[in-house]
């Protein structure tokens, strides 16, 4: 028998009608068509399942389907519960830190007295007994500038 015949009755063969036995001898030697008459098989098969009806659940099984979707649905209020209370502290710990910065930021160092310094030189005092900005740095500089 040839592969062309085969395909003629291989349906017949796979709803298990009566065939010729060439058949059955051609399917033992030739690799192809044996795959072939597997592939049918098992499309056979698949079509034989749609066929039937759905099946029908047990009571039971919305019960346990309910359980987890409860179980699963408390896993992700506990996590988010968790979360929330992580973003607390750290809110708080930010705005502590926020605080603290800032208090540290507003503190001025206290102003630099002039009263304990002489000028160096007498010719920066002004007539009226002042001295400008420009002199007191001055003086400064030549004051540091006598220190070890």
């Amino acid at each position: 028998m040839r592969c062309a015949e085969v395909k003629k009755h291989l349906e017949d063969w796979l709803a298990g009608k009566q065939s010729p036995p060439e058949l059955v001898t051609h399917l033992a030697e030739c690799r192809h068509c044996k795959q072939l008459a597997s592939e049918f098989g098992r499309l056979r098969g698949w079509l034989e399942l749609l066929r039937q009806e759905p099946p029908t659940l047990a009571p039971a099984f919305w019960v346990r389907l309910r359980q987890r979707l409860e179980a699963a649905q408390q896993r992700q209020e506990a996590f988010w519960a968790a979360f929330n209370a992580l973003a607390q502290r750290a809110a708080l710990g930010l705005a502590v830190l926020l605080l603290v910065v800032s208090l540290l930021s507003l503190r001025q160092p206290p102003p630099l007295s002039i009263a304990g310094l002489e000028p160096a030189q007498d010719s920066f005092v002004v007539a009226n007994g002042e001295i400008t900005r420009d002199q007191v740095l001055l003086s400064l500089v030549t004051e540091m500038e006598s220190w070890p």
